[in-house]
């Protein structure tokens, strides 16, 4: 089970993201069109910043009483994550891996120059281990 990390990832050009400056309208048309609960937020360096949730796209609409028109004026940036998901780097092991991704349903990862290169979803991680217990139970 020493697999490295990498074999779990999904590249950056298959994932979908949110840039800093995005609006909260276009997060919310991204995330419905892609079925997602959450989605990384990038730097227009490429740079790994943060991940929202619906929840957190929901909670700022109301504090903020925003409409659909409204929120093509509001930042991503501005929108506060209630919940912190980790980030793991490129040299990082199978163990740390699954010390962050047993409480989130993926892990960012980044590369040695803190650049995001993709990101590794919990189902691939227990897809993995699922064929490694069949394997050992032959």
């Amino acid at each position: 089970m020493d697999k490295n990390i990498l074999f779990f990832l999904t590249p950056k050009a298959e994932v979908e993201y949110l840039l800093e400056g995005d609006t909260v309208r276009q997060a919310i048309e991204k995330m419905e069109y892609h079925n997602y609960a959450s989605i990384p937020v990038l730097s227009k360096e490429g740079k790994y910043l943060k991940s929202i949730s619906e929840g957190d796209l929901l909670r700022f609409i109301k504090k903020e009483n925003l409409n659909l028109e409204r929120a093509e004026d509001a930042s991503i940036k501005d929108v506060p994550s209630l919940k912190d998901i980790r980030a793991i780097h490129v040299y990082k092991n199978m163990i740390d891996l699954l010390d962050i991704i047993v409480n989130q349903n993926f892990v960012p990862v980044l590369d040695d120059r803190e650049n995001f290169i993709g990101i590794i979803t919990r189902k691939v991680v227990i897809e993995y281990l699922e064929s490694e217990i069949k394997k050992s139970s032959d």
